[in-house]
């Protein structure tokens, strides 16, 4: 998987878990501009995410990554 499919799948997965759509999100979004990106809808992101790309995600990690360039990086750095 390349950076640009791993960053499309993740705000793939964004939107299905907040119930956007794309043209509302934006890859640079995190937990600290977003009212409904709580941690609840974080557990879930997270999840589908190690579900999406059969990996998993480490505790400590997994609450330190507060936004989606975070995620997309380090997605791409364990597949």
């Amino acid at each position: 998987l390349d950076i640009m499919n791993i960053e499309a799948k993740v705000l793939e997965l964004f939107n299905d878990i907040f119930n956007t759509r794309l043209s509302d999100v934006s890859i640079e979004i995190s937990m600290e501009n977003l009212d409904y990106w709580d941690s609840f809808g974080h557990i879930s992101l997270m999840v589908a995410c190690e579900s999406e790309f059969k990996i998993s995600i480490d505790v400590e990690k997994f609450t330190n990554l507060k936004n989606l360039p975070e995620v997309v990086t380090y997605i791409k750095e364990i597949v």
